[in-house]
């Protein structure tokens, strides 16, 4: 008797890490276009003068760090999940994880806005007084962790119906 056909787990298997890294670069490159042309209208509304590398290169160096961190939001999510049964437990943890994603997101884009005006050749980059601009983007920062969260749990959710785990959908509904 030949071996069964693999299910639609196995066969994803082999594609899956790639797949989920496509997926979140897809999904930078979608917002980095999005941010870079409002960024740009911003600017020309507001009659600054700015080069549009400088607008390219803000919008780059966050969606870049921002990128780098999906990784750690995985781990941190796997390690504290956002379920109904654990949400009291876990969700100071979270709250705590948004203010260190929106840290790291900052220096990392810093950082990286620095070394592109270095390489420009202009003055240095100056994110401005860290009391003052930090909670804006943390405002904006936390939303992104969120959304980074909710794609992980739709995703291991959709991994799970895959693996004939998410029996709980196919239960009947009481009458």
């Amino acid at each position: 008797m030949p071996p069964p056909s693999p299910n639609l787990f196995e066969r994803y298997q082999p594609f899956r890490r790639r797949t989920e890294i496509a997926f979140w670069v897809g999904v930078a490159l979608l917002q980095i276009v999005a941010s870079v042309v409002v960024a740009a209208m911003d600017v020309r509304s507001s009659g600054r003068d700015v080069a549009f590398w400088q607008v390219l290169s803000w919008e780059l160096s966050s969606h870049m760090a921002l990128l780098a961190l999906v990784p750690a939001v995985m781990v941190f999510e796997r390690r504290f999940p956002l379920e109904f049964d654990s949400l009291g437990r876990h969700l100071p943890w979270h709250l705590l994880g948004s203010v260190v994603f929106s840290l790291a997101h900052v220096a990392g884009m810093v950082l990286l806005r620095k070394a592109a005006y270095a390489v420009a050749g202009v003055g240095p980059y100056s994110f401005g007084n860290w009391l003052v601009q930090w909670p804006y983007e943390y405002m904006k920062d936390v939303r992104a962790y969120l959304l980074i969260v909710l794609g992980v749990r739709a995703y291991r959710l959709f991994m799970l119906g895959l693996q004939g785990e998410a029996r709980v959908l196919d239960a009947p509904e009481d009458a």
